[in-house]
């Protein structure tokens, strides 16, 4: 198989693996009207999605390792369509937390896998541009979420099922799949699941800024769209 089809496939997988993380933004106003809930409420149901990536990153970033790549991918695009599925089925604050958790650990589970996935099928000669295309690939798919839900929402009207939604679950099932049918390259080694954090000396100020970026982003996504609505 030519490198750029399994190239190009593991892409789009963690496209939508990360598509799906803030596919809800523009209806966060909604699902609070929902459960009668402010700004804050809905700022907590965004920090949610912490709550599941980072354990799934620190107690399962070895399963990889273990498993093989293309189980957790496989698994993080269909937690990618249940939790959205969940939202359409039960519009709430309480569904959008569930949801959030859920998307933090799918974004865990294809992020540890994929990076190292890519590496192996580009080559370790290419290790730099494996990491490009993987960090293409997830800031794409984080933007373009909230876009594509906004540009859905501006055709159809107010709806809790946009076209965004259709797509994630109709792409998500098939690209997970085909995640199987990708060349299996790395060897499973019996390595421990947790995988604590390495702080390389004087790289501090670069996590800190990281950080205040995440948080004011989280902020930003999650008040704006009610201070629209309501203005």
């Amino acid at each position: 198989m030519p490198k750029l089809i399994p190239v190009s496939l593991l892409a789009l997988g963690l496209f939508t693996v990360t598509f799906a993380v803030n596919l809800q933004a523009p209806l966060y106003d909604a699902y609070a009207a929902e459960s009668d809930v402010g700004a804050t409420a809905v700022t907590v149901a965004f920090a949610a999605y912490v709550g599941g990536l980072m354990p799934t990153l620190l107690l399962l970033g070895g399963l990889s390792d273990r498993i093989g790549r293309r189980i957790p991918i496989a698994l993080a695009l269909i937690l990618g369509a249940v939790a959205t599925a969940l939202l359409v089925q039960v519009p709430s604050w309480t569904s959008l937390v569930i949801a959030r958790f859920l998307l933090g650990i799918g974004t865990g589970l294809a992020t540890t896998a994929g990076t190292a996935y890519m590496t192996e099928i580009l080559g370790a000669d290419r290790a730099k541009n494996a990491a490009l295309i993987v960090t293409s690939a997830t800031s794409l798919g984080f933007g373009g979420g909230a876009l594509a839900t906004g540009i859905s929402l501006g055709v159809q009207g107010p709806t809790l099922l946009p076209a965004s939604y259709i797509v994630l679950f109709i792409a998500a099932p098939i690209l997970a799949a085909l995640a199987f049918g990708l060349p299996r390259i790395d060897k499973p080694r019996p390595v421990s699941l947790l995988r604590l954090p390495v702080f390389p000396s004087g790289t501090w100020m670069f996590g800190a800024a990281m950080a205040l970026a995440w948080s004011t982003t989280g902020m930003t996504i999650a008040v704006v769209p009610l201070e629209l609505a309501a203005n």
